[in-house]
């Protein structure tokens, strides 16, 4: 693997799964980790088609996560988590009824009342857990030959990565605090243990 596209990587996976927050302001946005992974791949001197299949997923999550960081700044994110897709709409209406709100107002809610739909953010869910499980299974492929142990133990990261997110996804609605706090604990294991990995991959020379 080359050492930009491998670098890129490391950088994203931290800005994806590590939250820095001063204040309510989010110091290492999400979007920003999923822009540094599409840099990944497209660092690439030959990117194979599955990476250019995950493009356009990555660029979906980058979309989603910017909204929800400039919904925060706005102070609107966490007010439209109760909206469905339908009252935001509705709440767009009234802006062209003029009925008390400001246009900047309504976008913001309706915005709010799709990027916190249940349905929006399961299939997010989804498309991170796919976009993460493909990636890391690229990177094996690229470094199978050359690093066949360091192969393997991302190839079981992997897995452990969907088991720990699919459990937390669905004990979600449960609020079992021990359980929460246990599945914290272990993700952050696993993310430890997956950039010990990462560190230990050796890149290629990049091809000229």
């Amino acid at each position: 693997m080359e050492r930009k596209a491998l670098n890129w990587m490391k950088l994203g996976l931290i800005c994806c799964c590590v939250h820095v927050k001063l204040g309510g302001l989010e110091l290492l946005p999400e979007f920003v980790g999923f822009g540094m992974l599409l840099a990944a791949i497209r660092c690439h001197s030959h990117r194979t088609e599955t990476e250019r299949r995950m493009e356009p997923f990555l660029l979906v999550l980058l979309i989603y996560s910017l909204v929800g960081w400039l919904l925060s700044l706005s102070g609107g994110g966490m007010q439209g988590q109760g909206l469905a897709i339908g009252q935001g709409m509705a709440a767009g209406q009234n802006i062209a009824a003029g009925q008390g709100m400001t246009a900047g107002q309504g976008v913001c809610v309706w915005l709010s009342g799709i990027h916190g739909n249940g349905v929006v953010r399961l299939l997010v869910n989804v498309i991170n857990l796919y976009a993460f499980y493909v990636l890391a299974g690229e990177v094996r492929k690229r470094i199978q030959e050359a690093q066949p142990q360091t192969a393997r133990q991302l190839g079981c990261l992997r897995v452990w990565a969907v088991v720990l997110l699919t459990v937390g996804f669905l004990m979600t609605p449960y609020n079992i605090t021990w359980l929460g706090i246990l599945l914290v604990l272990m993700t952050l294991g696993l993310l430890a243990v997956t950039l010990v990995v990462l560190w230990q991959i050796q890149p290629v020379p990049e091809e000229s």
